[in-house]
């Protein structure tokens, strides 16, 4: 009978020394994973950061509120503010930010500078009609970085609808 305690106690060492390293690697995958691999992926855009998923989100909320469609330029012509020439202006300062070396402040400015929603809108509009595409399209076609889409949203949260 002593042989089988002792086989049990022997049996049991290894059970917290199994438990004791287990405990460690998991500690250490948690630390590699953490401290190393996840800040290896976002420094090369391989995981998205937290900025990175703000500009997501204010991109998909900019699309909600049709502000960077023609639609509320359409339902509201008489509120637009700026002349057809600056929103042809500003219009084509979007298209031309983009090329080979992006020029994401360009776009930015385009829609920072217009004064109010439907403005917006109106430019969005002008160039639906120069280029025939869809502005928001556009800038989110590999243009504007998600930083850029936040600057937008709170930009549109202060302005004035008309």
């Amino acid at each position: 009978m002593s042989a089988k305690v002792v086989a049990g106690a022997v049996a049991g060492a290894d059970t917290k020394k199994v438990l004791i390293i287990g405990g460690v690697v998991v500690v250490g995958m948690v630390i590699l994973y953490f401290g190393v691999y996840n800040p290896i992926l976002k420094f090369f855009g391989l995981k998205d950061s937290k900025e990175d998923k703000q500009g997501f989100k204010a991109s998909k909320k900019l699309s909600n509120k049709q502000v960077l469609s023609p639609q509320l330029y359409r339902d509201n012509k008489k509120f637009v503010s700026i002349s057809s020439a600056r929103a042809n202006q500003l219009a084509s300062q979007m298209h031309d930010g983009r090329g080979y070396y992006d020029d994401e402040a360009m776009g930015v400015g385009a829609i920072t500078s217009a004064g109010s929603k439907v403005n917006i809108s109106y430019i969005a509009n002008q160039f639906n009609v120069l280029y025939g595409k869809d502005m928001e399209s556009f800038m989110s076609n590999n243009y504007l970085e998600p930083s850029d889409f936040t600057q937008i949203n709170d930009y549109i949260e202060k302005i004035k609808r008309y």
